[in-house]
């Protein structure tokens, strides 16, 4: 006689649908699990980007640019051909090489700016806005990409030009040559720059301002640097300046279209001064002023559309010896990029200085200049 099933039917029917719950929700879990799965391939794979008019953007990744067609992949669409002029905008991550219809070549990379496609050189400073019509053919190249950290070498020579205004002494206005050279590698930049005024009826040597720079890898975050300064005037009471600051600078912020840099450091000066042109015409031949000042400073850039850049450098120098003792130096310039290499840079710095121990010494000065610009 076989056994009879003693288990209740009302607990078969409890486990059946318990079984049924479990099966269901693993295929709940698997049907997640894939979807997050197929979003990050998703993600990893299809990072250019592709808008045609009229039409929204699609996700994919660029093939190639040949003789006025762009050749596109896009994971739901397949593969697709577009003619340049049907392009708004045009976005890839990779490195490509690209050949003009001049017949020069670049290494850069298609950016979005201000929602329109750019061009972006390996020298970020040419980003400009990108005629397609103008690349005869743009390919990616088989070479790792650079990272985007990474620094590319370069140096770049500005001489200028132009007229300084100074306040309070014989020769007000001066005709002023100066000249740059900053030179950048992975292990730094070193930027060296020199001012001086041609002699005049009144002074041989009026003018002359000898600024140093150095600045160490961007290797953990704030980058050390070292900046050093001589100053000579021969019109005004202080009649030498020097200043060693050793500082951190950071990085605020860095997009397609801008950049912003803070500066902090600590810093020791010398003032020289000529007691001929103190206030009453103190007797004898000079006397100093040594003490520590701090260095407050903030970069930014704006790159515009056709290689046109705005940057504005805000340098502010307070003393720990008196809250009255205090230098600002502000520099504002624009530069159009002429061709690859050569910029044309406009460009107007103003300085306020109310010195110690004679405040009523206080002083401007502006200067407006032009300057040609070659960055290799």
């Amino acid at each position: 006689m076989p056994m009879m099933n003693t288990v209740p039917k009302n607990k078969h029917f409890a486990n059946s649908v318990k079984s049924v719950k479990i099966h269901i929700d693993m295929v709940r879990l698997q049907y997640i699990l894939g979807i997050a799965v197929l979003m990050m391939l998703a993600t990893a794979s299809w990072g250019d980007t592709l808008r045609l008019e009229g039409e929204d953007n699609l996700s994919g990744t660029f093939l190639r640019l040949e003789e006025g067609v762009v050749v596109f992949k896009t994971a739901l669409s397949g593969q697709i051909m577009a003619p340049t002029d049907a392009i708004e905008l045009l976005t890839v991550d990779a490195l490509l090489l690209a050949t003009f219809t001049d017949g020069s070549t670049q290494y850069g990379k298609f950016l979005g700016l201000n929602g329109e496609t750019a061009w972006q050189p390996l020298n970020k400073d040419q980003l400009q806005v990108a005629a397609l019509e103008d690349f005869q053919e743009a390919l990616p190249i088989p070479a790792p990409e650079i990272p985007k950290d990474a620094v590319v070498p370069s140096l770049e020579i500005i001489a200028s030009t132009g007229m300084r205004f100074r306040d309070g002494v014989k020769d007000r206005l001066l005709p002023m040559v100066g000249l740059e050279i900053t030179a950048e590698n992975k292990f730094g930049s070193l930027h060296i720059a020199g001012e001086t005024a041609p002699p005049s009826p009144n002074e041989a040597d009026a003018y002359f301002d000898l600024e140093t720079e150095l600045r160490g890898p961007a290797w953990w975050g704030p980058v050390p640097y070292l900046n050093a300064q001589l100053q000579r005037d021969a019109d005004r009471a202080v009649r030498k300046r020097s200043r060693l600051t050793l500082g951190l600078a950071q990085q605020l912020l860095e997009s397609d279209s801008d950049y912003v840099e803070a500066m902090v450091g600590l810093g020791v000066y010398r003032s020289v001064w000529q007691r001929a042109l103190l206030p009453g015409g103190i007797a004898g031949a000079e006397e100093t002023d040594d003490g520590l000042n701090v260095q407050l400073g903030l970069r930014y850039a704006h790159f515009f559309r056709e290689g046109i850049v705005f940057d504005n450098s805000l340098n502010v120098y307070p003393s720990f010896s008196s809250d009255t003792d205090w230098l600002i130096d502000n520099d504002a310039a624009v530069t159009i990029a002429l061709t690859e290499l050569l910029g044309l840079r406009f460009n107007l710095r103003v300085q306020y200085e109310e010195p110690q121990p004679y405040p009523a010494l206080r002083a401007w000065d502006t200067e407006v200049g032009a300057s040609l610009r070659l960055r290799f």
